[in-house]
């Protein structure tokens, strides 16, 4: 099912410099000045979020959702689940890329609350997108909930920005447009291929990656993998056909689980009734 809305763009004509110290293709600075001199934009904090950072909720929540999901799924008889969540409360400003910005001492915090409220399954396995904070989140929550070090998590594609393929010009436009006219563009398929992944496909991929870590032998239990909102935003909009405008926004720790039963893959979420994605 797929939602279509239509998105405002600001349409001001701006002169803008990039000045871009890359480290990969990442890391950009953007200084952009309207045509009486006057240099304009939002603050870091505005155009890299959508979610708690802009939309404040009571921190004692964040992940309450993603546990009631996970519990229920327990409670069915699920033996074998995948839990996709944002990752904790983190910095921002503190890097030049934003990729590189740590979780907050409060970001902590809630993973180890997380981690100790977390459901107990026969095992618990992690993985990451490759950003910092993801990881964190990841070794946290396992090490608090199992009471010991953790083993550091895997690092697949599919769990990162993957879909982002010029990150200087993505980042120009969040520069200028704020990370909501973006994604309402890339959802609306109003961005080249060269510039972002279309969001079919990078559902897909991210599906074909989910059913593989279902699918592999002895694969029981918990799999907790740790993203960004931006990919949560995708997978709500492709698989519940839920835009921007039409549900809340993706907080710290929220998620979804999927799990296999019979010869369907089916989602929770706290955005939507279950639905099958296949």
């Amino acid at each position: 099912m797929r939602h279509k809305e239509t998105g405002f763009i600001n349409h001001v004509q701006y002169f803008e410099w990039l000045l871009v110290d890359l480290r990969g293709d990442e890391r950009l600075s953007v200084y952009r000045t309207d045509r009486l001199g006057k240099t304009t934009g939002m603050s870091e904090r505005d155009f890299m979020t959508i979610g708690p950072a802009n939309h404040p909720t009571e921190s004692n929540t964040f992940g309450a959702a993603t546990l009631d999901l996970l519990q229920a799924a327990q409670d069915s008889g699920q033996t074998a689940v995948f839990s996709l969540v944002r990752h904790s409360a983190r910095h921002y400003g503190q890097a030049d890329n934003d990729l590189d910005n740590p979780l907050s001492e409060e970001g902590r915090e809630l993973c180890r609350r997380f981690g100790q409220a977390l459901p107990r399954w026969t095992t618990l396995t992690t993985s990451a997108s490759s950003s910092g904070r993801c990881i964190e989140t990841a070794e946290l929550v396992a090490s608090t909930h199992l009471s010991s070090p953790a083993s550091t998590p895997a690092l697949p594609k599919e769990l990162a920005v993957f879909y982002v393929r010029d990150m200087r010009r993505v980042g120009a436009m969040m520069k200028h447009e704020g990370s909501p006219a973006v994604l309402q563009r890339w959802f609306n398929n109003d961005l080249s291929s060269d510039v972002m992944q279309p969001p079919a496909e990078a559902a897909d991929r991210i599906l074909r990656h989910i059913h593989e870590q279902l699918e592999t032998p002895g694969s029981k239990g918990l799999h907790l993998g740790v993203t960004h909102d931006w990919t949560l935003y995708l997978l709500r909009q492709q698989w519940l056909g839920l835009g921007l405008a039409t549900a809340p926004p993706v907080n710290y720790l929220d998620g979804m689980v999927i799990w296999r039963q019979g010869e369907h893959l089916y989602l929770s979420s706290p955005w939507a009734p279950v639905q099958q994605l296949d």
